[in-house]
């Protein structure tokens, strides 16, 4: 649901790895807490059924939970990326985030997994319902105008996030089902978010899926 009056809505998300590559830095069944603000006045600069919401995500901090195996040490980014929404694509709403050095150049801070680098974070939400959001007001929609918050309930077939390490040429790959997410307003007294349980779902092969905006 909206969070009445709200243009910057904060979230706290949790959930736990499910695969990985570099599993001495991160370990499957280790677990993170993931907080990230979103701005719902951001702009819509995409087109047809393409998305862009530049500026959007703001102020992103990513670490596991005290007592997971794995020895991350997670990362922020203090600048702000667009969030990118992809309406009725073969038959999915989606959602997708990426944080990577292509995209910024200052701001963005993860360490490390060993002696591979970082190469980038993502947030993907699926839904297999093609009406949960609609882009047809075209370029100059508000976030807040398609989606005022996210009701991740409606993302059942896959809300995940990711990381790659290593390079684009021989990437390594982590894995995590997004579980429960909290939000509330940036101006709310704290502890009244609405948390809402994931549904579960099969992981997409994001290789496969992943979606960019060109330029």
């Amino acid at each position: 649901m909206p969070l009445a009056g709200a243009s910057v809505i904060q979230y706290t998300a949790a959930g736990v790895f499910n695969y990985s590559q570099v599993p001495t830095s991160i370990t499957i069944g280790d677990k993170f807490t993931l907080t990230f603000d979103v701005d719902t006045s951001e702009v819509n600069a995409g087109s047809g059924q393409n998305g862009a919401f530049m500026n959007a995500v703001q102020n992103l901090s990513f670490s596991l939970d005290s007592g997971s195996t794995g020895t991350y040490a997670g990362g922020t980014m203090t600048s702000s990326q667009f969030l990118q929404l992809t309406d009725n694509w073969y038959g999915f709403d989606t959602i997708n985030f990426y944080a990577s050095s292509a995209f910024l150049q200052t701001g963005l801070d993860f360490a490390s997994a060993g002696s591979n680098p970082f190469v980038e974070f993502d947030i993907n939400l699926y839904s297999s319902n093609p009406n949960t959001f609609s882009l047809s007001g075209g370029s100059g929609q508000t976030l807040d105008s398609v989606l005022p918050a996210l009701n991740l309930a409606s993302y059942d077939n896959n809300a995940s996030v990711g990381l790659v390490f290593g390079d684009w040429n021989n990437p390594l790959w982590a894995y995590a089902n997004i579980t429960s997410i909290t939000n509330q307003s940036a101006s709310s007294v704290p502890d009244c978010g609405v948390t809402i349980a994931m549904l579960g779902g099969a992981l997409l092969s994001l290789a496969a899926v992943r979606r960019r905006i060109a330029g």
